[in-house]
């Protein structure tokens, strides 16, 4: 079993670890090697994911993801605080998902190429302090939900 900075690889490693998986499957350039059916290596040891000590990904920081979209299965990382997938040329919309991220409080996408507009469902994010969208290719206009939540002290929209 693994312990401290690794996800523990019981029982429950599938269901605490599926979304980390799935993330790390669903990025064709990811910047370490994919495990093969049988030999999985806990997310905490791949290369950006980090784990808590009872095995949930705290954090995602992963740069250059080359074009690929950003997964909605992301959103079924509950206890994540992080996401940092800054300088990927990202493409496609922020999925509204992210909402489901109830820990969240740095959600960091700068200098991508997301287009549309940002999800007014990030709005209800009560622990998003940071919100960093600069430089992609945003439109539309500022969701209420957004511009009015309390606990967003950084929102950098900037470039778009």
């Amino acid at each position: 079993m693994w312990r401290r900075s690794h996800c523990y690889f019981d029982e429950q490693f599938k269901f605490r670890c599926s979304c980390a998986l799935q993330l790390k499957l669903g990025y064709s350039r990811w910047n370490c090697s994919l495990p093969r059916l049988g030999d999985i290596t806990p997310p905490a040891r791949w290369e950006g994911i980090q784990c808590t000590d009872s095995g949930h990904v705290d954090s995602i920081s992963v740069k250059n993801l080359a074009g690929d979209v950003i997964s909605p299965s992301l959103g079924r990382l509950q206890f994540v605080r992080i996401i940092d997938l800054e300088s990927g040329k990202l493409r496609g919309q922020i999925p509204p998902e992210l909402a489901n991220c109830s820990r969240l409080e740095t959600l960091n996408l700068m200098n991508n190429e997301l287009s549309e507009g940002l999800p007014g469902e990030l709005g209800n994010l009560t622990a998003l302090s940071k919100l960093l969208v600069s430089r992609n290719k945003l439109g539309g206009e500022i969701p209420r939900s957004i511009a009015a939540s309390p606990s967003l002290s950084i929102f950098n929209l900037s470039a778009n």
